[in-house]
């Protein structure tokens, strides 16, 4: 790994990672204090939703609002990043300049991938921590240990699916198929995801996307089985195996740099 070349990630991507945490934060804290509104509104006699929009506690409220949140923002802006690494410096040629300076393949692919493992945790703590600090403001009793698995496990979802873009990315380096690969996939499997919301009849659909392998809300009220952690184990797998092959698939790589 080259820390001056992660310096360099970390300066040149500064912009873009901030501006969304801007937003994400500030919104993950004033959707968790608006529960008591919604849940009002929800129970009122005029309720038009029915039990379409039944979050039950805070536990399961703040579940899916961290699920909702980490996989629609969360997931534009590491798509971005991904991008901003896997594809645009090979296109434009930028990445030859970058190998002169003696930094080779394997060296820049693995700063990359510690590059996103970082700005992923770094998110995962203000997400953790806002949550807790919204909590202490309304004064809403939670189990620490409910949201933490909550938001790990969310965490590394997401993680499997920047890491799967990542090595789709650099499989297909240097080929216009790597940019569509990049943003497609992730939003082909949000997409399977959520169409399994929309039925019991298309439940089965939820496991053909690694969004679907476990319900946020579950975790959070401490109702979800064993199964949780063979997926969190999964999770892991995938990112690891991920980082591996797009290594290893970019040091052999033939490409007109």
């Amino acid at each position: 790994m080259s820390f001056p070349l992660l310096r360099k990630m970390f300066k040149q991507n500064a912009v873009l990672y901030w501006a969304f945490i801007g937003v994400i934060v500030p919104y993950f804290f004033l959707v968790i204090l608006m529960y008591p509104m919604i849940t009002e509104m929800l129970q009122g006699e005029d309720n038009i939703f029915g039990d379409l929009f039944n979050f039950g506690d805070i536990g399961s409220y703040t579940g899916a609002m961290v699920g909702e949140l980490l996989y629609t923002f969360g997931l534009i802006l590491f798509i971005m990043l991904v991008f901003k690494l896997a594809y645009k410096p090979i296109d434009v040629g930028s990445l030859s300049m970058t190998l002169m300076t003696g930094i080779s393949r394997t060296k820049y692919m693995i700063t990359a991938c510690v590059f996103l493992l970082m700005k992923l945790a770094i998110l995962f703590v203000l997400i953790f921590a806002t949550g807790i600090l919204s909590f202490l403001v309304m004064g809403e009793e939670f189990t620490f240990v409910n949201y933490l698995n909550v938001v790990a496990l969310t965490m590394l979802c997401l993680a499997a699916v920047v890491f799967i873009a990542l090595f789709l990315g650099i499989m297909f380096a240097g080929k216009k198929a790597a940019m569509a690969l990049i943003i497609a996939v992730p939003v082909v499997l949000y997409i399977l995801f959520m169409a399994s919301q929309l039925h019991t009849s298309l439940n089965f659909l939820r496991w053909l996307s690694v969004f679907g392998w476990f319900v946020p809300a579950e975790v959070a009220t401490g109702t979800a089985s064993l199964w949780w952690i063979a997926v969190m184990v999964g999770y892991v797998v995938i990112v690891a195996v991920s980082f591996v092959l797009s290594t290893i698939f970019f040091k052999k790589k033939d490409l007109s740099l």
